[in-house]
């Protein structure tokens, strides 16, 4: 009796907890997505995230055809009063989804999520953050400290029921030149979904969100969503968002190239979905009609695009670098809507579209991986999945001479110093291969997955031990020190080669252990967050020069050829 009791709770308890949930449970089937009535799913979405400051380009950044990046965010999934505020708006406006680029893992985001769950909003959340917390298209790396964040940011909503996607990159591809990066967002996929799999969370979808691209069979567009859908689904992305803002003011359907993405994208086997649109003519924002979601929501454009998120929420800060593409005003904690939301709202509201699933790829379908060429770098040969164990153990066991806590915590002089280092270890003729990753060549270092302060670490210590562990080579200025526990280059080797045993270098399913701090501590991030407050980067500022006598210890010594 007690036993019958006990189960009749429990399934009443189960029962309440699904009637809590205002959303449905949207899933992919081939190229769309479903509603469990086994209807079409459209996204009618809205980007959330508030504008701030942007940081002043680096040279390296502007080589690659330049990304503005704010200084810092604000995690609006974190503030449950402004999330109340802001629903009743979105609920008038029609919308189903909002994306919101950056967030805070360590905060308590039940009280958003709780709100636009009731409200039947779906929400789809970047894992990177700007500066160092995402992938970095001028100098592309997956490493521990990126992997850690992800993971984190994974755990932390995966649990909500209207957490519709987590998406691995913003725009880290923008050039022909920089599409050597993509390996490492394809990676970074792989990695998230294993870690997913193996908690019962393989349901939760991936995205990646792109710049709109030149078209054509050989265009940019096609072969990034190609090589982000090719292959094992174990790998692949399951929707590719496409940032397009080709359509603006009275424009039209071949005006504004959407007959071309009806073409790039009619054999692509996964969803796709506008990530952001909404282009201003001029710079007046109140001066869309928003009339492309008539496009959006009907065929041809259906046939291949599920909905799209308009651009954006929040008014945009008087120092944020680019055009105003706000929905709102906003004076205190009062939202006031501009009259360009009134007329997205009469947009959304007429759009009707078809709910069938003809057309569908199906679940199985695949499609090659496109091939390399000098317009198009990336291998298909993926970086090692990244392993705290691994680079924990090279600190303790391999790397003799390491960066003090003032360099640790300053991205400028991690990328100063390990500029310089591996400069110098050329001079010598030696390289920093056990750190450099190649998504064009697809050869990936040992150490090369370890956070840039352990990268770090490894380049100062092959100086160091090159040239015969003598004081002044472990200095760089006073931002370095020897590790007492290495006493020998045959120490450094045998220790390496123990590392390497015990933890071997490849693809397997990462788990969220102690380990590397959050975000991944290094240059430039370019793909849309940052590291939250997560590092006060003033160290930076700090006025420090390399030390002339390295130059001087490289002609004097007599050097120890030595590649760990």
């Amino acid at each position: 009796m007690r036993s019958a009791l006990f189960l009749a709770l429990v399934v009443v308890a189960l029962a309440a907890s699904a009637s809590l949930a205002a959303v449905e449970k949207i899933t992919r089937n081939g190229k769309f997505l479903v509603k469990p009535d086994g209807t079409r799913f459209y996204i009618k979405g809205l980007a959330y995230q508030e504008s701030l400051p942007t940081a002043e380009q680096t040279p390296e950044s502007l080589g690659q055809g330049g990304y503005p990046e704010p200084t810092n965010y604000v995690d609006p999934l974190a503030q449950p009063d402004a999330c109340s505020r802001d629903v009743k708006l979105m609920q008038d406006l029609g919308i189903n989804t909002i994306r919101v680029y950056s967030v805070n893992s360590s905060l308590n985001h039940d009280g958003c999520m709780k709100t636009f769950d009731d409200a039947g909003i779906y929400v789809v959340i970047d894992l990177g953050l700007p500066g160092q917390g995402s992938i970095n298209r001028a100098a592309p790396t997956w490493d521990a400290g990126l992997l850690r964040q992800y993971l984190l940011t994974a755990e932390a909503f995966w649990n909500y029921p209207n957490t519709l996607a987590l998406g691995v990159a913003n725009e880290v591809v923008t050039q022909n030149n920089n599409t050597d990066a993509l390996p490492f967002v394809r990676a970074a996929a792989r990695d998230v979904k294993a870690f997913l799999r193996a908690n019962g969370k393989s349901d939760l979808l991936l995205t990646y969100s792109a710049a709109d691209a030149p078209s054509g069979p050989t265009g940019r567009r096609t072969l990034l969503a190609e090589y982000l859908a090719c292959g094992s689904a174990d790998e692949r992305v399951d929707i590719l968002g496409i940032n397009s803002y080709s359509w603006i003011g009275q424009s039209s359907f071949q005006a504004a190239g959407y007959q071309t993405l009806v073409d790039d994208f009619a054999s692509l086997p996964i969803p796709v979905y506008f990530s952001e649109f909404g282009g201003v003519p001029g710079n007046d924002p109140d001066a869309r009609p928003w009339t492309e979601v008539g496009s959006i929501y009907s065929p041809p454009l259906s046939n291949v695009l599920s909905g799209g998120v308009a651009f954006t929420y929040f008014p945009k800060d008087p120092s944020s670098e680019g055009k105003d593409y706000s929905l709102t005003t906003m004076d205190g904690n009062n939202i006031t809507p501009r009259p360009s939301f009134q007329a997205l709202k009469t947009q959304l509201g007429a759009a009707n579209p078809p709910t069938s699933l003809a057309n569908n790829t199906g679940g199985s379908s695949t499609i090659d991986c496109p091939a390399q060429s000098d317009a198009f770098l990336a291998s298909t040969t993926l970086p090692p999945t990244p392993d705290d164990a691994l680079c924990a153990c090279g600190l303790a066991n391999v790397f003799s001479c390491v960066a003090n806590q003032r360099a640790q915590s300053s991205p400028d002089i991690i990328g100063t110093l390990l500029d310089y280092t591996c400069s110098a270890l050329g001079e010598l003729g030696q390289n920093c291969s056990g750190v450099e990753a190649s998504g064009t060549t697809g050869t990936y270092g040992t150490w090369s997955s370890c956070n840039a302060a352990q990268r770090l670490d490894w380049a100062m210590s092959q100086f160091y031990d090159a040239n015969n562990r003598q004081a002044e080579a472990c200095s760089f200025s006073g931002n370095a020190t020897s590790n007492t526990n290495i006493t020998t280059v045959q120490a450094a080797r045998s220790g390496q080669e123990q590392c390497l045993r015990d933890n071997p270098v490849g693809v397997r399913t990462p788990t969220l252990n102690a380990g590397t701090g959050n975000g991944s501590t290094g240059r430039g991030g370019e793909a849309g967050g940052s590291t939250n407050a997560q590092g006060d980067n003033s160290a930076a500022h700090h006025s420090f020069q390399l030390v002339a006598l390295l130059a001087l210890t490289v002609c004097s010594t007599v050097l120890i050829a030595l590649v760990l």
